[in-house]
Parts: C-alpha cells; sequence; structure tokens
C-alpha cells in the first residue's frame, strides 16, 4: 500500500511546498524511512530512530511500502513563511 501526500497552498493548490519536513510513525512507535533505490516493495520501511520526508520541488512525498495499520503523520517544519504546521 502507498499513499502521495502533496502540501499545497491553501488558497492557490497551484502552488507546490517543497521542503516540508513530516514523520510518519507506525503503532509501534517506530518512523517510516525512504528506502534505498533497490529496495522492495515488501521491505521493512520503519525504524527506530526519528527518520524524516520532505516533499520534492512538487510539493509531493510518496508513503510505500505500508503494511495495513494506523499510522500517526506529523508535520515537523516548512520553511515557508506565513504557512502554519498542520495540527
Amino acid at each position: 500500500m502507498r499513499f502521495i501526500l502533496e502540501k499545497v497552498d491553501a488558497t492557490n493548490h497551484e502552488t507546490k511546498l517543497e521542503g516540508v519536513v513530516f514523520t510518519l510513525t507506525n503503532n509501534a512507535g517506530e518512523y517510516y524511512t525512504i528506502p534505498s533505490d533497490n529496495a522492495s516493495v515488501d521491505e521493512d520501511r520503519f525504524v527506530s530512530t526519528e527518520a524524516t520526508v520532505s516533499t520534492d520541488a512538487s510539493g509531493k512525498v510518496v508513503f510505500a511500502g505500508l503494511k495495513e495499520g494506523t499510522y500517526t503523520l506529523t508535520e515537523i517544519s516548512n520553511p515557508h513563511a506565513g504557512y502554519n504546521l498542520l495540527t
């Protein structure tokens, strides 16, 4: 399973926000990490030490290889002035 997060301006969805930092944690408190290019889809992508992911130039980050379950997405920082972090 995978999902794509796209961070955009609330009033102008054409404005994509690059460099916004997130953590995704599973119920065990482990952090999602982006695997190496040669990782398999089924590879466990969660680690015990804090790991972050950032949106790319298109405002997106792809979370892939997720197993069925409950996850918590937290916005850690946003380098763009005037934007609030997600609550």
